[in-house]
């Protein structure tokens, strides 16, 4: 969808593409690219660039009016304070990775355009990125495009680290393997016969050979790499070709166990990532049984001191549960299996650095959060959302939108029986309607207005929601941060530094496992003080099993999570 709504546009940015062309062919002279502008040196310019301000500028206005970043983009840029030749370039170059991160792929041309107009000279880096572009853009002048990819390439100031993001610009422009593959090749062709290409390179072909259906040929430049003494782990680039094997393929299982005995015959210790892959696999076909035998022979490598698991083991695992059917019998508890999680990834150091990064770690608890609410088990989900306060993980769109969208369903099923069942403490504890008022049930019976009577009623102080109680006076009522329904539908990404509260999530949670206890118990709480305590002992049971008392936690910081976009 993003490249067919882009070629449409394609042609003003194709006019580019010769001119990008034309900049490779430069890269034969020695030191084309230096100084980046005249007469000043790229250490000056490092040191006296102040590009922060403008791209968290650009950024807010791409995510709240992106029809307005070029206009926006072209008069930032034109403005005096960003004008100085000390940081002009660097604004551009920052500028150009920006725009390509968010797919604004014309304005990324324009401002390409605009900067070699001025005079400037591009980086290799975004060069690179420029030609990738136009290679997906405009198929048309491909030839042009990938000679000059090849110059790139072949010069020794072009590194590994700038092929890896430009194999990204590939993947944000949906392109096939086949150019992903071809990219990795030519670059490592231009770097001669001595070159010996870093393993991830290595893991990334593999994988992309693989969905090429090139199984063999994975087989045999994994075989072909593998050399005990390079840099990164034996294992990754066979991890990789089992990730990228078709978990629906008949052949499949075949392919597995010929990678698994390659191993094994080149005596290669296993690692976290062939059982990482191994278990993804049985996740596509949903066999808990399997997978959860996977994670025991983990665990029990991991008791003698072979390897451990990671975030992305129990992001699998977590996210397994989720999609298994609510009266599916569970190898494990779902609460010890995030005790475990906890001693492994989130359990302080004595370096006190995280073993995941705060991206991974919020990616994590969604994942566990999830598996909780469509298990039922609002104690424990209600947990989570502590825990997520203990490490200091942002509380985003997402984690409100997991919640709510499996709350709501729960919701309009409720109100749908209701009428058989004499009423609907879903409605009653969650909305704040009486729970026989079938007439008001009558406007609640779509997601939007149950959604938005859902946040407004998170915002709402005191735990049971009594239709007769008077309101709080105004003066002590709190204004709660809460997304609203386009954020959580992620028509628009969240600005950046915005925090959401955490109360209104509990909220939900807490009332979602009143109105279960009352449906499964068919019982009703008529005070406060009750419902509280029979929540409350729920919830401090589930705590109990899901972490240790005596454990002592790293703490994150929210701020990283908002801030790290802008660090391109």
């Amino acid at each position: 969808m993003v490249i067919a709504a882009f070629l449409s546009q394609s042609r003003r940015f194709s006019k580019q593409i010769p001119a990008v062309c034309s900049r490779a062919f430069s890269f034969t002279l020695p030191k084309s690219h230096s100084p980046s502008f005249p007469n000043t040196s790229t250490k000056t310019v490092t040191e006296h660039a102040s590009v922060t301000p403008l791209l968290t500028s650009v950024e807010e206005v791409i995510q709240l009016a992106p029809s307005h970043t070029g206009s926006f983009v072209f008069h930032r840029l034109s403005e005096e304070r960003y004008k100085t030749p000390l940081n002009r370039h660097t604004f551009f170059e920052r500028l150009i990775s920006l725009l390509i991160h968010y797919r604004h792929f014309e304005e990324a041309g324009s401002t390409y355009a605009r900067m070699m107009g001025e005079g400037y000279v591009s980086s290799l880096k975004t060069d690179a990125q420029m030609l990738a572009i136009g290679l997906v853009v405009s198929p048309h002048q491909s030839r042009a495009a990938w000679y000059s990819l090849r110059l790139i390439f072949a010069n020794e100031d072009y590194s590994e680290d700038d092929l890896i993001l430009l194999l990204g610009v590939f993947q944000f422009l949906d392109a096939p393997p086949s150019f992903m593959t071809q990219v990795i090749r030519d670059f490592m062709s231009a770097r001669g016969e001595n070159y010996v290409p870093h393993r991830r390179l290595i893991n990334i072909l593999t994988g992309m050979l693989v969905k090429e259906g090139q199984i063999q040929e994975a087989f045999e430049l994994a075989n072909d790499y593998d050399n005990p003494s390079a840099q990164g782990s034996r294992s990754h680039p066979y991890a990789s070709i089992i990730s990228s094997i078709d978990s629906f393929d008949p052949h499949s299982q075949q392919s597995i166990g010929e990678v698994l005995e390659t191993v094994r015959e080149k005596e290669i210790e296993y690692d976290a990532s062939i059982f990482n892959a191994l278990l993804a696999h049985q996740v596509r076909l949903k066999d808990v049984d399997k997978a959860f035998t996977i994670y025991r022979t983990l665990m029990d490598a991991t008791e003698q001191g072979f390897t451990s698991p990671d975030h992305y083991t129990f992001r699998n695992l977590f996210k397994l549960i989720g999609r298994s059917p609510l009266t599916s019998t569970l190898p494990m508890s779902p609460r010890k299996l995030f005790r475990d999680m906890v001693d492994v990834v989130f359990v302080r150091r004595k370096d006190r650095t995280p073993r995941c990064s705060i991206d991974h770690a919020h990616s994590l608890m969604i994942q566990s959060l999830l598996a909780f609410v469509m298990r039922r088990d609002y104690a424990a989900a209600y947990y989570v959302t502590k825990f997520v306060a203990m490490v200091g993980l942002p509380v985003s769109a997402q984690v409100y939108h997991t919640v709510i969208q499996a709350i709501t369903s729960l919701i309009m099923k409720d109100i749908f029986r209701a009428p058989k069942t004499g009423g609907s403490p879903w409605m009653h504890r969650l909305l704040g309607l009486s729970r026989s008022d079938f007439e008001g049930m009558k406007a609640f019976r779509a997601r939007t207005p149950i959604i938005l009577e859902l946040l407004r009623q998170s915002k709402r102080s005191g735990f049971l929601l009594d239709p007769a109680s008077a309101p709080l006076p105004s003066r002590i009522r709190r204004q709660y941060m809460v997304p609203t329904l386009p954020m959580m539908k992620s028509r628009y990404e969240v600005p950046l530094r915005l925090l959401f509260d955490i109360t209104p999530l509990q909220r939900i949670l807490r009332r979602a496992l009143l109105a279960h206890l009352e449906q499964e118990k068919d019982v009703v709480f008529g005070t406060a003080p009750e419902a509280r305590q029979a929540t409350g002992e729920l919830i401090a049971a589930a705590e109990t099993e899901m972490m240790s008392e005596t454990v002592k936690l790293m703490k994150y910081d929210p701020k990283e999570y908002f801030t790290k976009r802008i660090k391109l």
